[in-house]
This record gives structure tokens, C-alpha cells and sequence, in this order.
């Protein structure tokens, strides 16, 4: 059942005044934001919880800190070396992840200093271009001093010291 839409309806913080027009067969509605400021949208943003505010609560909630914190997030983009903690932590947690079991699947972990990523930024620092981060000899868990920033071939060389060695 469609629930008709009409003018003094709530949604969140946004509460609907008159219809607004179409745009590509859709239905607009004027809408003012308990902010104070007025925006337009679509009915079925509204409908399905999509669209709460006028974009004051994501302004807000990234004021205080709650959207990346650490500040690794510019212009919609997440900085390489908060890609690469990601990574590392989803390799050894998350056996949903294809390469769980050559990591997490073989027992190596992180170590608790790196649950948060200022610790690992502040261990490893910024990520030299042609880099990606490697185990040194390619065995252990990832902790201080045992990773480093390396280029493809320093990663094979670890790989080939491994494999000699078992």
C-alpha cells in the first residue's frame, strides 16, 4: 500500500510543504528543514529514509568527528594508507574476505596498538609512492617492527626468503 503524500508530513528533520514539480517522472516536494533552510526532494527519498535533512545532519555529524576523525578522508577520498590499515585488518578478521586463509585463516593477526589508526600511521607513517605495506621475511603478525613499507620486488624477496626457509 502507497502512503499518499501531503503537505505537514514529517521525515526526520524535514517536513514536507507543496509538491514541487516532477524530474524524470519523479514527484519533488518542497521541504523545510528544522535547520531553518528549505530543499527539494524527491518523494521516494523521502519514503524510504533516504533523505532525513536538508544536509545539516551530515554537516554536523562530520563536525563532530563521528565521519573519519582521524582526518584521512579529503574530498571524498580515503588517504592509501588508511586503504592499507584496512586492508591489513580485513586480510586477518574477516573470513569473508578472499584472502582470509593465507592471513587470518593462518593464524597471523594485527597487533591491539593498531586497532586504531593513528597508532599505525604514527608507527609507519606516510606511504613512499610504489609501495605497499609487506612482513619482513613474510611471516608473523602485523606489528612494529615487523612490517615495513616495501616495493614489489623487496615483497618477492621477502616471499623467496619465507620459502627457503620452511
Amino acid at each position: 500500500m502507497r502512503i499518499r503524500m501531503t503537505s505537514q508530513q514529517r521525515f526526520g528533520k524535514l517536513q514536507t510543504a507543496w509538491p514541487a514539480g516532477i524530474s524524470k517522472g519523479h514527484p519533488l516536494w518542497l521541504c523545510f528543514c528544522d535547520c531553518g533552510k528549505s530543499t527539494i526532494v524527491i518523494t521516494s527519498s523521502l519514503r524510504t529514509g533516504k533523505t532525513k535533512s536538508c544536509g545539516c545532519f551530515e554537516r554536523e555529524s562530520r563536525s563532530r568527528g563521528n565521519n573519519f576523525r582521524h582526518g584521512e578522508a579529503r574530498r571524498g577520498k580515503i588517504s592509501k594508507e588508511y586503504s592499507t590499515w584496512v586492508g591489513i585488518w580485513n586480510r586477518c578478521t574477516n573470513p569473508k574476505v578472499a584472502r582470509y586463509r593465507y592471513y587470518g585463516g593462518a593464524g597471523i593477526k594485527v597487533c591491539d596498538r593498531w586497532k586504531k589508526f593513528e597508532n599505525f600511521l604514527a608507527d609507519m607513517g606516510r606511504r613512499p609512492y610504489g609501495t605497499t605495506i609487506g612482513r619482513l621475511g613474510d611471516v608473523g603478525n602485523y606489528e612494529p617492527g615487523n612490517v615495513r613499507w616495501m616495493t614489489r620486488l623487496e615483497q618477492g624477496h621477502e616471499r623467496r626468503i619465507k620459502n627457503s626457509n620452511a
